[in-house]
């Protein structure tokens, strides 16, 4: 996966090139907007993570002359700039997640990833897992030939679960992607749309899919952990 960063502070953007590549990415970095614009309209990347406050050319001016191009390179703004209107700005202009500064190195790595499994679905809408198939496009779903019928809720569920494969999901980050936000933490909620979505899913099948890690949470996999 190929990231490039766009930021005038170079005390922070060489340490996270740096860090980016020992994660295993192939990671460039600008300290000027224009010049990053540049590469963006020569070179394709997987993700941009991309600052506001530069000078002559800030990050909302250059993310909106992507997207007026047609670039659809995903961004993550990072910026010391935390006001609502600043991130409905943000977002509202293309951007696909908004991180204040300062922020932890481990939740910046998160955010990359979510954000580029996002990318990857959206190449292709179709997701198989052993033989259950997941149109995203279309919200339906078949399990061995046959079409389950699933709730609004079931279904946001099962396509966290497909869009994370393998990845233990917390109770509160099913809560917060797929439930109310009125809804209390301690809530059993989760648990009750897990045996719901179990039954309908894994129930007449002999490989189970929907798996507990107990005290941590819940994923789906074709083998248990």
């Amino acid at each position: 996966m190929k990231i490039l960063i766009i930021d005038d502070e170079i005390r922070q953007g060489i340490p996270l090139q740096k860090l980016l590549k020992k994660e295993g990415y192939v990671a460039e970095f600008c300290s000027e907007a224009t010049e990053g614009l540049y590469q963006l309209q020569e070179i394709s990347y997987d993700l941009l993570l991309l600052d506001i406050n530069m000078p002559h050319l800030n990050g909302f001016e250059l993310l909106s002359r992507l997207r007026k191009h047609s670039i659809e390179t995903p961004v993550i703004i990072i910026s010391t700039r935390c006001a609502f209107d600043d991130k409905i700005t943000g977002l509202n202009i293309g951007a696909d997640d908004f991180l204040t500064k300062p922020y932890k190195y481990e939740e910046l790595l998160a955010r990359i990833k979510a954000v580029l499994r996002r990318s990857k679905q959206k190449v292709s809408s179709v997701i198989q897992i052993d033989d259950l198939i997941v149109d995203i496009s279309k919200r339906s779903v078949f399990r061995r030939e046959k079409e389950i019928s699933l709730t609004s809720r079931e279904y946001n569920l099962l396509e966290l679960f497909v869009l994370n494969i393998d990845h233990i999901l917390s109770r509160q980050e099913i809560l917060e992607n797929v439930c109310d936000i009125n809804y209390d933490k301690d809530n059993n909620i989760v648990d009750v749309y897990i045996a719901f979505l179990r039954r309908k899913i894994d129930r007449d099948s002999p490989i189970k899919l929907i798996h507990t890690k107990r005290g941590t949470g819940y994923y789906l996999s074709t083998k248990s952990k």
